[in-house]
Order: structure tokens, then C-alpha cells, then sequence
């Protein structure tokens, strides 16, 4: 009986021993698996500071994961498939005897728990840095969770030109979030919202490491120095310099900072921050939903929202804002309200440049299109609800004014600082004009009165005797008195800009004259550089729209200056539909017929091939440079070399002489030279070469960089410019 207890007790232990050096030796071989709420739901790393396995998540589901094991907060650093429902309680972790890592549901059914991986493992490891992965027969890691990063990096794990890190949704929801730092390929490190939503992406940043490099990557030492390095190993920038830490990680947290933690590795230590991207909690774009802003309370962030709207869900604010009431008449019963110290992304249907905040606000309220206008020194820009992506601006600099409904400003708006303007002042005014109505409208009748008695007449003859006084006044002439004092415009003196001048005579010929007989009519002039900037930038943020932000994509096919309105405030509308092709949602071109207006035709028209949106985007490189040379596409009364634009602009182009082609008006060098590369891009004869209407609006922000355009091939100077 001892000797079979002996023995027994002998096997207990062997059994024990092999189980330890496995773990000691942390190689995790085919067939090993885990299940979720047992002793068997996760393999450690060989120290046992990691753990990969099955952790908890909330409503009782499970996820496949890593996360520190050694220290009490057990801090998840890396997740599986983070987006993929949660797991069930069946489930099972399985390195199968094929060599891959799949998950087994109740029924047996497989599904792969990792991506990117084709070759097949023969083992599998959990790292002592934090790293799990799989090995080929002959040792060589072929898949590891440092290449795949979710919201942490860790000492050793390079996050390479092109990755990212996203931000979890919550500290038990860990499936993607609202943030998510991004090296980009040309060296910059930045933070930006998760989802890009079209616009500016450099508008969207709010922060940056303000590097430029080829094949950067960003690092974390186990001393804490975050760094960016390039390929050859040389330091392009300390983020963070080097610290005496135990333990660290860089993590981008669920409200969009990006934070360098430490851990001591104390019994009853936590995570301390040691340096982090901002400390202004409200500086992550985004971070409050639509139609809503961010306020510090206590030093904590809070989502607001504007004057006049309510929470979609008071219980998750950051969800965004509506409207609390609607404007049937948007002429009555509507205040303004001012909001100081905000900025909003810069997607405005209309800008006026360099008006005040009053002119800011009177214009809004006339526009039924207005919902809210921001106004700052460079000017006034009007937008309509959504609005999206707030941030902090200058208080005293940039002023928010919203339309609201009367009945829908509350004694919480007024809490929050927001200040009532415009007619929200209505009572007092109305008191006022009360008091002062006697007197104004005797004022106003006896105005009318002299104004009446001097100008009853629309024109004053002038007597015979009169017309030799030197000292005759201004009067109005008629066009059939002048047509007959000239004799029918018969005598030509010469030619001016605007018209023909003729000689006359007035009153049986005792007083010669000269009249200039206008053959072009301006109300304004020609519109500045800074008016005929904000035209382009608004033509083609119209076709932007009409190309990828539509449900279907729209093709205008008649994009030319005849097509372009400007309105009272120089935005420029695009219009005439008539000719326009609406694809369908799985459609990028159609086959068609030639339309559209010569010399404004993209060159594929008349080769018989696809038109995409492409040929939008050559009529807009001629508009464009229409617009900032301020002449037309085709001139004969020009010098031939300068009779059609497009071949003009890039011989002056080609000269470096650019500046000829706005003569003596001061314009933006720079600007202008910028302009005139976009328009040469946009009307290059092949549409691959020709960029999209996003990256248009790209270069036009400064987004990206704008090359020299290729060897020009003037298609514009064939025949067709002028006979098609």
C-alpha cells in the first residue's frame, strides 16, 4: 500500500514538474487550448508579467487579448479582432494541429483569430515584452501581435510609417474608438478623429510632432524615451526623453490624449502619467459629437450643447446635439446668440473675407440658409447644421453667432456664458423705437417731402440760354437726346476699355461734347485677388461635393464661367444641371455623347472614351485660371501668343514669368504661382494624371504638396478650342 502512494505521489509530481517547465520554457505547442472561466484560459509569458488569453469584457462576453498580468490593475494592451462581437462562454482558443490559431465555437465551426498570417505555425509564444507569436518549424517568427498594435505601444514594439493607434471606446469597451494617433508616411506624427469624414485632414489635427522624413518610425525604450527614428538608425526627435522607469507604455486613451505611463511594479502602485500630448482635456477634435462643444468643468471635459439644441442622449453627451424647436419662418421670431472662444472645422457654404461681426451677423440673419456663422478678423463664415469637430479658439478673436428660435434660448444657455444678440434684443428695441416714433416719422415725412419737390421730375430740360453758362450743373440726358446730339454716334473719337467715344453737339451746336457709349457693363469692377480666391476655392469645394460627398456621384459636364453664380457675398454657386450624368452607386464613369462648352471640353470627350469625373476637373482647370487671370479662355484681340490661356499661362509657366500674367495688380505671388500649378495639373490631357476634386481642395489648403505638373501637351490649342 506505501509503495503504491509512493508511486502515485511520485506521478503527481512529474506531472506538475512538466507542466511548470512548459510554462518555463513558454513554448506553446500544436493542439495547446484555452476556454473562457476556467484555470486553462490563458498562457503567460516566461516571468508571468504577460498574459494572453481570454479576458472579461462587459455583458458577460469574453475577448482574446494580452494584457499585464504581474500587477493588480491588469491593464489590457493589446486586443484580438476588437471589433468582432463578443465571445461566448463556449468558445475555444485553439493552435490547432495544422498550425493556425483559431477560435471553435459551440457547433465547431472555425474562425481565425488573427490576420495576415499565410504560413502555417509549428509553435506559438507570449514574450516576456509583451509580444505574442507564432514560430515556423525552423524558429523564425512568422506573425506577431507587436505588428498588429490596437491602442499601446510597448518598450521595443516600433510603430512603422503607415500604422496607427486607435483609441478604445471606453475603459471596458475596448473595440475601436474615436481617436487614433497616425505616423504618416512623410515622417509627421499626429492625432487626428478615427473616421475621416472628408475636408481638410490638417484641420482635423490636433497634434503633431512637426517631423518630415522617409521611413520614420516611433519608439519606446524601456527607460521611458519615446523617439522617432529613421531607417539608418539616426534620432530624428525626442519625443520624450529618458527616465528612470520599471515599466512603462504609451497608450492613446479613450478621450484622445496620447499618455507615456509608468509602474513601479509596488504592491499597491498604479499607472502614473509621465508626459502627454496636451494637457487641455477639450483639445482632442471630436471629442464632443455633432452640433455640440467642449467646456472644462473642474478641470474635466464636458460636451455642451449650442444655444437652442438638446442632447440626442442626455445619458451619453458626447453623442452631439439637435435642434429643440423648429423655424417655420426663419425672418421672425429668431435671436442671436453669441459663443466666444470656439472654432468649428472650416466646411462654410459661404465666406465673406474681412467684414466685421456686426455686417457677420445682419447677413445671417437675412440667409434662411444661416444656422450658425462664425467670425473672426480674416472674415465671416456661414454654416448650416451639422456641425462637427470643435475646437478652442481665442477668446475676444473668434466669435460663434447661432440663429436660434426665440422661445428656445434657456436660462442654462445664459449659465454657460453664451451672450444674446441681434434680434434677441428685441424688447428693448422695440421700447426705444416707441418712444421715438413721433419724431421719426415726422422726420421721415418731411424728408420725403423735400426729396419729392427737388426730383419730381426724371430729368430737367435745360433752357436754350442756359447751355453756354460755364457754370451749369450735373443733369441727367437721355439716350434719344444724346443719339441725336451726336448724330447717331456717327463721329467715333476714339476707343477706351468699357466703350466708343463720339463727338456731339449740344443745343444747335453751341456747345461741343464728347459721350462715351459703354459696350461692357460693370456694376463692381472686376473682383479682387482675395474675392477671385474664395470663387475658385468655392467652385470646387461645389464639385467636391458633387463628386464624393453625394450619395451618387454627379458629373456636371458643363462646368464653365456662363455656369458659375456668384452671389451677394462672392461665393460662387455651381448651376445648370442640364447636361449632368447621376451614376449609379457602383458606377465611376459612363459613355455618353459630347457635351458641354468649347473650350471647356475635357479631351476625352472627342476620343470616344469613359468620362468620369475627371472631365469635370479639366473644365475646372480652365475656370480656374479664367477666374485668377481675370480674362477670357479665348481672346483675338490679344497678341497670338496669348489668344488662348491655357497655352499662355504655361508658357509664362515655363519662363518663370507668371507674374505677366496679372500685369501690374498686386496679387499673392505665392498664391498665384500655386493657383496656376493647379490649374496645369487639372488640364492635363491624360485624366489619370489629372488629381481629384479632393486632392484640389487638398492643395488649395496647403494639405498637400503640389509638384510641378508634367510636360504640358496643349490639347487646348488644337481646333477644337475654337470650332467644336
Amino acid at each position: 500500500m506505501g509503495a503504491l502512494t509512493l508511486v502515485f505521489f511520485i506521478l503527481i509530481v512529474t506531472k506538475v514538474s512538466i507542466v511548470f517547465a512548459q510554462q518555463r520554457d513558454n513554448k506553446i505547442s500544436l493542439g495547446s487550448s484555452l476556454t473562457p472561466n476556467t484555470n486553462n484560459s490563458y498562457w503567460l509569458s516566461k516571468t508571468g508579467k504577460f498574459a494572453f488569453g481570454f479576458y472579461k469584457i462587459q455583458n458577460n462576453g469574453f475577448a482574446v487579448g494580452i494584457w499585464f498580468e504581474k500587477i493588480n490593475q491588469k491593464t489590457v494592451i493589446w486586443t484580438a479582432n476588437r471589433d468582432s462581437p463578443p465571445l461566448s462562454i463556449d468558445d475555444t482558443l485553439l493552435l490547432n494541429s495544422e498550425g493556425r490559431l483559431v477560435l471553435l465555437d459551440k457547433q465547431g465551426q472555425q474562425k481565425s483569430i488573427i490576420a495576415n498570417s499565410t504560413e502555417l505555425a509549428a509553435s506559438a509564444s507570449m514574450l516576456d515584452s509583451g509580444n505574442f507569436v507564432l514560430h515556423n518549424s525552423n524558429s523564425t517568427i512568422i506573425w506577431q501581435s507587436f505588428a498588429y498594435p490596437t491602442n499601446t505601444l510597448l518598450p521595443r514594439q516600433p510603430l512603422v510609417a503607415g500604422n496607427q493607434l486607435v483609441s478604445s471606446v471606453s475603459e471596458t469597451n475596448r473595440s475601436s474608438g474615436r481617436f487614433r494617433l497616425l505616423l504618416h508616411t512623410n515622417g509627421e506624427l499626429g492625432q487626428y478623429p478615427a473616421v475621416y469624414q472628408g475636408g481638410s485632414l490638417a484641420e482635423q489635427q490636433y497634434w503633431s510632432s512637426d517631423t518630415e522624413g522617409e521611413n520614420l518610425s516611433l519608439n519606446l525604450d524601456s527607460n521611458g524615451q519615446l523617439y522617432l527614428v529613421n531607417s539608418t538608425g539616426f534620432n530624428v526627435m525626442n519625443v520624450v526623453e529618458a527616465r528612470s522607469l520599471v515599466m512603462c507604455r504609451l497608450t492613446i486613451d479613450v478621450d484622445g490624449i496620447l499618455r507615456l505611463y509608468s509602474h513601479d511594479m509596488a504592491q499597491n502602485s498604479s499607472w502614473l502619467v509621465v508626459w502627454s500630448s496636451t494637457s487641455n482635456k477639450c483639445a482632442p477634435i471630436g471629442l464632443c459629437g455633432l452640433n455640440s462643444y467642449c467646456e472644462l468643468v473642474d478641470q474635466e471635459p464636458v460636451c455642451l450643447c449650442l444655444p437652442g439644441l438638446d442632447y440626442i442622449d442626455l445619458s451619453k453627451r458626447t453623442s452631439g446635439c439637435k435642434r429643440n424647436s423648429t423655424m417655420e419662418d426663419c425672418h421672425k421670431e429668431v435671436s442671436i446668440v453669441e459663443l466666444d472662444g470656439m472654432r468649428w472645422e472650416p466646411d462654410s457654404y459661404a465666406v465673406m473675407p474681412l467684414v466685421d461681426k456686426e455686417t457677420c451677423e445682419k447677413s445671417c440673419l437675412r440667409d434662411c440658409t444661416c444656422q450658425i456663422a462664425f467670425s473672426n478678423s480674416e472674415g465671416c463664415y456661414k454654416f448650416k447644421f451639422p456641425l462637427r469637430f470643435s475646437k478652442v479658439g481665442r477668446k475676444g478673436f473668434d466669435i460663434t453667432i447661432i440663429k436660434v428660435h426665440n422661445g428656445s434660448f434657456t436660462n442654462e444657455d445664459s449659465d454657460q456664458g453664451i451672450k444674446q444678440g441681434g434680434s434677441g434684443r428685441r424688447k428693448e428695441i422695440l421700447i426705444i423705437g416707441f418712444a421715438c416714433l413721433s419724431f421719426s416719422l415726422s422726420f421721415l415725412l418731411f424728408s420725403l417731402f423735400l426729396l419729392c419737390r427737388n426730383r419730381y421730375k426724371p430729368y430737367d430740360k435745360v433752357p436754350h440760354n442756359a447751355i453756354a453758362d460755364e457754370e451749369l450743373s450735373q443733369r441727367s440726358f437721355t439716350y434719344r437726346e444724346l443719339e441725336l446730339a451726336t448724330n447717331g454716334f456717327a463721329e467715333k473719337l476714339g476707343k477706351g476699355a468699357f466703350g466708343t467715344v463720339f463727338k456731339g453737339k449740344l443745343s444747335c451746336g453751341e456747345k461741343t461734347i464728347a459721350v462715351k457709349r459703354l459696350e461692357k457693363v460693370t456694376a463692381e469692377g472686376e473682383p479682387s485677388w482675395n474675392e477671385r480666391v474664395c470663387i475658385a476655392k468655392g467652385i470646387a469645394r461645389g464639385l467636391l461635393y458633387l463628386h464624393e460627398e453625394c450619395e451618387n456621384q454627379i458629373i456636371h459636364c458643363d462646368i464653365n464661367p456662363n455656369n458659375i453664380l456668384i452671389d451677394e457675398n462672392h461665393c460662387a454657386k455651381i448651376a445648370d444641371f442640364g447636361l449632368a450624368k447621376l451614376l449609379m452607386p457602383d458606377q465611376t464613369r459612363t459613355m455618353t455623347g459630347i457635351k458641354g462648352t468649347r473650350g471647356f471640353v475635357a479631351p476625352e470627350w472627342y476620343k470616344n472614351m469613359a468620362i468620369t469625373a475627371k472631365a469635370d476637373v479639366y473644365s475646372f482647370g480652365i475656370v480656374l485660371l479664367v477666374v485668377i487671370c481675370c480674362r477670357p479662355h479665348v481672346d483675338v484681340n490679344v497678341p497670338e501668343n496669348e489668344t488662348i490661356l491655357v497655352d499662355w499661362v504655361y508658357e509664362c509657366f515655363q519662363a518663370n514669368e507668371v507674374g505677366i500674367l496679372v500685369q501690374d495688380e498686386q496679387v499673392d505671388e505665392h498664391e498665384f504661382e500655386k493657383m496656376v500649378k493647379i490649374g496645369l495639373w487639372c488640364v492635363q490631357e491624360d485624366p489619370t494624371i489629372r488629381p481629384g476634386m479632393k486632392k484640389v481642395m487638398a492643395m488649395f489648403e496647403g494639405s498637400a504638396d503640389i509638384l510641378v505638373p508634367p510636360m504640358f501637351t496643349s490639347y487646348s490649342s488644337t481646333s477644337h478650342i475654337l470650332t467644336s
